[in-house]
């Protein structure tokens, strides 16, 4: 699936805290079939229509939480890679005692992909271009598992508290 790939590819170290949004290219008929992937695991679409021509312009998908992103990008319905985390390593070369280089590799960490109320996962297609936008926040953590730019837990946990 493009789009578990696509947010994948944006939980690299490189990239920090807070949102990410790419863009893929998916044609109108096979946007029916995601779109029903999408809101049959739970999500909610939302449709905007054109006023001066007569027709469906775009359609948006929310996906509120993450109970809902876990069942639509598992790894047993995929081929087994967790799109929704990424555990990042580094590499260390050293000369051993018999002269040879070796590489060792050390857990730096991970990122994830943060989904609540506050801070969902937007599907948005364009249906007349073929273009689909995804958008969603990623939290990247220590290797202790303490989140490195606590803004976007700040807001998670000053929202929960509101809730409760």
């Amino acid at each position: 699936m493009q789009l578990g790939q696509g947010m994948s590819r944006r939980l690299r170290p490189r990239f920090h805290t807070g949102l990410a949004v790419f863009s893929i290219n998916v044609p109108p008929t096979l946007w029916r079939h995601l779109e029903a992937l999408l809101t049959g695991y739970g999500g909610t679409a939302t449709r905007q229509y054109c006023v001066s021509r007569a027709g469906l312009r775009s359609v948006r998908v929310t996906i509120p939480d993450i109970t809902t992103a876990q069942r639509i990008w598992s790894p047993a319905r995929r081929d087994g890679t967790n799109y929704l985390c990424r555990r990042h390593f580094q590499r260390a070369r050293h000369i051993g005692q018999d002269g040879q280089i070796h590489y060792t590799s050390t857990f730096q960490g991970y990122s994830a992909v943060v989904v609540s109320s506050l801070t969902p996962v937007v599907v948005t297609s364009h249906l007349r271009t073929g273009i689909t936008t995804c958008s969603f926040f990623r939290q990247n953590y220590t290797e202790g598992g303490l989140a490195i730019n606590t803004s976007l837990q700040a807001t998670l946990n000053s929202a929960d508290a509101v809730l409760h």
